[in-house]
């Protein structure tokens, strides 16, 4: 339904201003290239939009929120687009010799593109948004910082085939929420951080130490694994001549 849209993996797109923007891009650009005079102003919407989003839409792994400073340049082509609609509108009823008011022609326009978005703003915001993975990863790791303090810390443990960038850009995101609980140490740091009397969670290629036998002590160590990595965490672990069950806690 058009008023029950919002699902986890994404939003629906107010489509209907596309054709707008591209309407607003076509009319500054036109308007640079015949009128050379303050060409550089009349392209500014067009250059800053790009300018802002192309560079993150050309990347990979990048969030979806990045894009927001390009929304205001984006949304002031699409309010070129309407102008330039009305006043086409305009001239094609007045060459039907309709006689029409160019002002009430673009606010009823402005008001047929403005009524859809806002009915749909509404609709989103009165959905209740579910905690994201990280949020209950964080709210989940929370709930065991006396046994890690009691066990001398816990080691996350995250597939390493999601790359270094995004274990950190993770680790960043539980420190957001976990900093006041919880030390994060970096097992690739030469020189790790003293404890500072806060639970210590080590991180940071645990898998790849595991397997190479750089972490001390595996078969006692408390482990924070995530589901997409926990098979190859067992290997792992026994590999290194530990038996039984590891004391392991299962993330989201």
């Amino acid at each position: 339904m058009l008023t029950d849209y919002w699902n986890e993996s994404g939003r629906l797109w107010m489509w209907y201003f596309l054709p707008l923007a591209v309407v607003g891009a076509a009319a500054a650009t036109g308007s640079a290239l015949h009128r050379r005079q303050r060409a550089l102003l009349r392209l500014l919407p067009i250059l800053l939009a790009l300018g802002l989003a192309l560079p993150l839409l050309l990347t990979s792994r990048v969030h979806v929120g990045r894009l927001l400073p390009a929304l205001p340049f984006a949304l002031l082509l699409v309010a070129l687009g309407v102008a330039v609609v009305a006043t086409q509108m305009n001239r094609f009823l007045r060459s039907r010799s309709v006689e029409t008011r160019p002002m009430l022609l673009g606010l009823a326009l402005a008001a047929a593109v403005l009524i859809p978005a806002v009915w749909q703003a509404r609709a989103e915001m009165s959905v209740t948004v579910l905690p994201t993975r990280e949020e209950q990863t964080v709210q989940q790791i929370s709930g065991w910082r006396d046994p890690i303090i009691e066990r001398g810390g816990a080691v996350l443990v995250e597939d390493p085939g999601l790359g270094d960038e995004i274990e950190r850009v993770h680790a960043a995101t539980y420190q957001l929420g976990l900093d006041a609980q919880f030390q994060f140490v970096d097992l690739t740091s030469a020189n790790p951080p003293p404890a500072d009397g806060r639970a210590q969670i080590f991180w940071r290629g645990a898998l790849g130490a595991l397997r190479a036998g750089t972490l001390e002590e595996p078969c006692d160590r408390l482990w924070l694994v995530t589901p997409e990595v926990s098979e190859a965490f067992l290997d792992a672990w026994r590999q290194r001549g530990c038996a039984g069950s590891p004391d392991l806690v299962m993330l989201p």
